[in-house]
Order: C-alpha cells, then sequence, then structure tokens
C-alpha cells in the first residue's frame, strides 16, 4: 500500500472509525458514515464489508457500515495506517496489537499441543488419562483429539482435573 493511500485510510478511520477489541486478540475495525461511495473506495483499497445500518429516526439519511475482521487483516492494516494516526488512536492501536500477538502466541502454544498430544496418541503406548497428565489437561480431551472430535484448530484447553 501506498503512502498516500495508506494517509487516507489512517484519516478516515481517525475521523470515523473505530477500533475495536472484541475478545482477546480479535481486532475490528469500522467506519459508518452516508457517504456509501466513499466506503467503497475504502473496500477497494483495504478490502471489508460494507453493510447498511439501521435507521434511528426516519428523518436520518441512509447510513453505512464498512468493516474489516480478522486479526491478521486488521493487524497489518493497523501496522501501515498507524504513523499516521493521532495519539488516542495509536494508543488504541497499541493496545489491540498488544493483544493480538498475546493471543496468536497461545495459539501457537496450544496448536504445539494438540500435535504434541496426537504423536502421543500415534505412539500408542500410554492412556488417554497418562498423556493428559503429561500434557496438563482433562484425559477426556485427549479421548475427544484421539476420536477425531477436534482438528488443529486453536481451542481453549481444558485443565487437568485429577
Amino acid at each position: 500500500m501506498d503512502t498516500i493511500t495508506a494517509a487516507w485510510i489512517a484519516g478516515l478511520i481517525e475521523g470515523e472509525g473505530t477500533i475495536a477489541l472484541n475478545s482477546p486478540g480479535s481486532i475490528r475495525l469500522m467506519v459508518t458514515m452516508t457517504d456509501l461511495d466513499v466506503l467503497e473506495m475504502l473496500q477497494r483499497k483495504a478490502g471489508g464489508t460494507i453493510y447498511p445500518t439501521k435507521k434511528m429516526k426516519s428523518h436520518h439519511k441512509d447510513c453505512w457500515r464498512w468493516s474489516l475482521y480478522g486479526s491478521e487483516r486488521v493487524g497489518e492494516l493497523l501496522k501501515v495506517i498507524y504513523p499516521f494516526m493521532g495519539q488516542r488512536r495509536s494508543r488504541e492501536i497499541e493496545k489491540c496489537l498488544e493483544a493480538y500477538e498475546i493471543m496468536k502466541t497461545k495459539n501457537m502454544a496450544i496448536r504445539r499441543r494438540f500435535w504434541n498430544i496426537k504423536a502421543a496418541l500415534a505412539k500408542g503406548d500410554l492412556s488417554c488419562r497418562a498423556i493428559g497428565r503429561q500434557f496438563g489437561v482433562n484425559w477426556s480431551y485427549v479421548s475427544r483429539i484421539k476420536k477425531g472430535v477436534y482438528d488443529e484448530r486453536p481451542i481453549a484447553l481444558p485443565k487437568h482435573t485429577d
């Protein structure tokens, strides 16, 4: 993305946008306005989705919202526009990116544990309980991995309870 486009997007988000941390590590960008053509240009340059919003009063103009989900996509855009943002938004971006990095690291650890459990199951010499103790998770979680209930998506691991 060129500098002029990054600065334009930054100005739009600075003036009309919302940077939201929905849940730990899940970032969402939104811009709400009555100028659909501006949002369509934003969509062409940054991706995302545009949808109409509900009128609060009958005399209000039609209003549209551009939204960009997906922490990785949003994170990359935030890094590009960061130098053009004011102090308040810069702090919001820093907070969101920090939460995203923490969640990404956590997800990598969960995936690594998942594949280590799969490898232990493949050996076949330990019970689900023993593998659960070894990795600090509930034996039923290991059993569900063995049955193929879980795939490699990051999920919250149940704690080991013995």
